[in-house]
């Protein structure tokens, strides 16, 4: 009986283990993983002049139409193998912050890089080192003098991740459902009746709720993790290129 008792509590600690660890992948691991935005830019921003000089080059761009009367131009320039962004902003300003969504050479979206600086009275931001593999950025300002700006840019998801995300989700909840019917199934067995362990228990029920509940999940955690202004898409595979 003893013996029975320890296993029955040691089954009990196992199973609080487990259940945290569920609610760890379901509600942070996979949404993380496969629920993050993929950025899309609407309109790239508009290059206006290359430089070329001994210590490097650079490029003149212009931002998005709404974001032109605080940043005029910024320009991405390359120096001592190094690249950086510098903007030229409207002499009001005092503080700002923008979000530079960075792409490499292949037009791949590699990330965000926020700045937030207070700004000088010589209208220009500081210069910012980037990435070494980014090509260009397309910038976005958030906020002007501690007050957020209007935005109004799509927030874009891949509709393949989405699909492997709601398939892992629910085979992963018919799983538990199972592992967690046997166990809670067992502890009965073993401080309450027999009569669970063979009447009640039904896996073939039990995994019907964890695929009803994956389902569930799998939508509340989709209205946690998207954003209300989504897009969705299928990205394309790049193409190999042969010899």
């Amino acid at each position: 009986m003893t013996d029975s008792i320890f296993i029955g509590v040691a089954q009990t600690v196992l199973l609080i283990v487990l259940f945290y660890m569920y609610i760890l992948f379901t509600a942070y691991l996979f949404p993380k993983k496969y629920l993050s935005p993929i950025f899309l830019p609407n309109k790239m921003d508009r290059g206006i002049k290359k430089y070329t000089f001994s210590g490097g080059r650079s490029v003149a761009y212009q931002p998005g139409l709404e974001f032109q009367k605080y940043i005029s131009q910024y320009i991405l320039y390359t120096e001592a193998e190094k690249k950086y962004i510098k903007c030229r902003i409207s002499n009001d300003i005092r503080n700002i912050k923008y979000s530079l969504a960075l792409f490499d050479r292949k037009d791949r979206f590699m990330g965000f890089l926020e700045v937030q600086e207070n700004t000088a009275e010589n209208g220009y931001t500081s210069a910012v080192l980037l990435p070494e593999e980014t090509s260009y950025v397309q910038l976005t300002v958030c906020e002007l003098n501690s007050v957020a700006v209007a935005q109004t840019s799509p927030v874009v998801y891949s509709i393949k991740n989405v699909i492997i995300y709601t398939a892992i989700t629910v085979l992963f909840n018919m799983l538990s459902a199972l592992i967690f019917g046997i166990a809670i199934n067992d502890l009965f067995r073993i401080f309450v009746s027999d009569y669970y362990y063979y009447s009640v228990f039904n896996p073939a029920m039990i995994v019907f709720i964890g695929l009803l509940f994956g389902i569930i999940v799998s939508i509340a955690m989709a209205l946690v993790y998207l954003n209300g202004n989504a897009r969705f898409i299928m990205p394309k595979k790049e193409k190999k290129k042969t010899k």
